[in-house]
């Protein structure tokens, strides 16, 4: 009796978790945390292929790593660079988990968030970043 009791238990324990980690709502959270390396922009297609804000802006952007930690601290850096690039603020998630607030004003979309790639849109900010993780 209580075997069945137990097992049915962790059977919906298991459930509870596996439906909990399918909804990209609460993963977000999760998956965020670590260090992330700029890629590229993602540029809308108004914006012509050989525009010299593509190249301008992917150069600025080269060597930027974002870090965001358990504790909700937004660090921003860039090699080479410490005046400019380098900064501190934290963060909240917005409630539906889709949005990055950071407390310095700026609000970041999630439209992409997996393990190893995170594709984010800066509220006013034309192109999506694209970032990897930094195992």
């Amino acid at each position: 009796m209580n075997i069945k009791r137990n097992l049915a238990l962790i059977i919906a324990c298991l459930l509870l978790f596996i439906t909990a980690r399918v909804d990209g709502q609460v993963n977000n959270r999760d998956l965020i945390i670590g260090k992330w390396s700029f890629v590229r922009f993602d540029w809308p297609e108004s914006v012509p292929s050989g525009a010299k804000i593509i190249a301008e802006s992917t150069k600025n952007f080269t060597g930027v790593v974002y870090v965001f930690t358990k504790d909700n601290k937004f660090i921003m850096t860039k090699k080479g660079d410490s005046k400019n690039w380098n900064k501190t603020t934290t963060y909240s998630f917005s409630k539906d988990n889709n949005s990055v607030n950071l407390a310095a004003g700026q609000t970041m979309e999630i439209r992409f968030l997996s393990e190893d790639t995170m594709t984010i849109y800066v509220k006013g900010f034309d192109p999506m970043g694209i970032f990897r993780k930094i195992p």
